[in-house]
């Protein structure tokens, strides 16, 4: 049973335009679907709860 992959991982650096390619498509925040660069740990909350 695998529950994340390290694969995908970034750090977080605040006000820093981040790449699009840090989730799958199926646990896409709404912030990456949009191409909004600028997104904090948020994103990690919206990625957990689907799963």
């Amino acid at each position: 049973l695998q529950l994340i992959d390290w694969g995908l991982a970034d750090f977080y650096h605040p006000r820093v335009g981040y790449n699009l390619w840090v989730a799958l498509c199926y646990f896409k925040g709404l912030e990456l679907l949009v191409d909004f660069q600028e997104y904090d740990y948020s994103l990690d909350m919206w990625g957990f709860g689907c799963i």
